[in-house]
């Protein structure tokens, strides 16, 4: 018998649907008695009547689909008419056992209803409020994460963090908290009606995070790189970056100032606050030269700065130097210097080699020439015959010329 009841509540829903749907005139007919009905605008009148069969049949009532249904009459109703509605979807709210949402239904049509409720309505919603005290609690709900969703027996009740406590129906419920990139956490609490509670939350991240804020000086603004990756600027006011565990460089740059960079090792759940110094970029280098021999000038760019040695500053660029003592061979040299560079130039001159040798071997091949001739005509053997002489003991023989 209770089938065969469930079976004609469900078709004759269903035939109203079709029914209503297809625009008919029994669709769009309120019943003689339903005073409500008549009050609202024919488009409304199929979500209506589906509402009213859901919520007032005696087997296989659907609270659920009456609130759906009853919220679409809210949506289409006029605003005079449309705060009636709420009262039904309160009563569709207790009659599924679902008694703080209904409390906050009854409020928030005393709310929206304001003085255009009659003294009958408000003595109903009252009466229907002060019951309802008997079946919920307040639970004051915390967490470590700001924008985390609490769900209540599957049912968004919010994000954290909540401005006050918040109703729940007694007995057990099952809370959960949940946040992306952070595992859910859930617990099953036994609520007791009239006597508050409280719980927090605490969730892990699935990655480990950490918050670093980082300011800066000597600049009105930076660009951060957290790993040679760019972030979100910053100023010395600070701003705060999300990083994973473990160790970071993290570099502000900008445009005419020197780079500054710390590297840190960032541990879970630690905030850290960072400052990161800029100074103005120095277009300018240090240069310290040295000239060999003692005495060697030392000339930069077409201008004589000293003798064996010099140190001073250049600005960034190419200069030219050349190196010059009598003597010696004349050296000339490019020079390169960055911003903030330190050189050194160490630079030898070479001996400068005469042409004086030549004449030396010219003259002593000319001499010895010279003297090889003379030799040869004073030495050179007469063939005429010889002189003939008497001497003691033998005869002499000579030749003289």
């Amino acid at each position: 018998m209770m089938t065969n009841t469930r079976s004609q509540i469900r078709n004759l829903i269903c035939t109203l649907s079709l029914a209503l749907a297809s625009g008919s005139a029994f669709a769009a007919t309120c019943p003689a008695s339903d005073t409500m009905c008549a009050k609202l605008p024919e488009a409304a009148v199929p979500a209506w009547l589906r509402a009213q069969a859901m919520r007032t049949a005696k087997t296989g009532a659907s609270p659920e689909g009456a609130i759906a249904e009853y919220q679409r009459v809210y949506d289409l109703a006029g605003k005079d008419v449309r705060v009636l509605v709420l009262y039904y979807i309160a009563l569709c709210e207790k009659q599924g056992g679902h008694y703080a949402r209904a409390t906050e239904v009854f409020e928030r049509e005393l709310q929206e209803g304001g003085p255009n409720l009659s003294a009958t309505e408000r003595a109903d919603i009252d009466k229907a409020l002060k019951a309802l005290k008997e079946f919920y609690t307040t639970v004051e709900v915390t967490a470590n994460e700001l924008g985390a969703t609490l769900l209540i027996d599957g049912r968004d009740a919010g994000k954290t963090p909540f401005a006050g406590p918040l109703r729940v129906d007694a007995g057990k419920r099952l809370l959960t908290l949940r946040k992306e990139g952070f595992k859910d956490e859930t617990a099953e609490i036994p609520f007791t009606p009239g006597k508050p509670a409280r719980y927090s939350f605490r969730l892990e991240q699935l990655v480990k995070m950490s918050t670093v804020s980082i300011s800066v000086s000597g600049v009105p603004s930076a660009l951060i790189f957290i790993d040679g990756k760019e972030s979100e600027p910053t100023n010395a006011t600070g701003q705060q970056y999300s990083v994973t565990a473990g160790k970071h460089t993290f570099e502000a740059r900008a445009e005419n100032f020197t780079s500054a960079r710390q590297t840190l090792d960032v541990k879970f759940g630690e905030k850290l606050s960072i400052v990161l110094s800029l100074s103005a970029q120095r277009r300018e280098g240090k240069v310290t030269i040295t000239a060999e021999p003692a005495g060697a000038l030392i000339e930069i760019d077409g201008r004589v700065v000293g003798q064996t040695m010099w140190e001073g500053i250049l600005p960034t660029g190419g200069h030219q130097l050349v190196f010059k003592k009598t003597g010696y061979d004349p050296v000339t040299q490019e020079l390169v210097v960055q911003n903030d560079q330190v050189r050194k130039v160490n630079v030898t001159l070479l001996e400068t080699r005469s042409n004086s040798w030549i004449w030396w071997t010219i003259g002593t091949v000319a001499v010895v020439g010279a003297g090889a001739a003379v030799s040869y005509y004073v030495f050179k053997p007469n063939n005429g015959s010889p002189y003939t002489g008497t001497f003691a003991n033998g005869l002499v023989t000579g030749s003289f010329r």
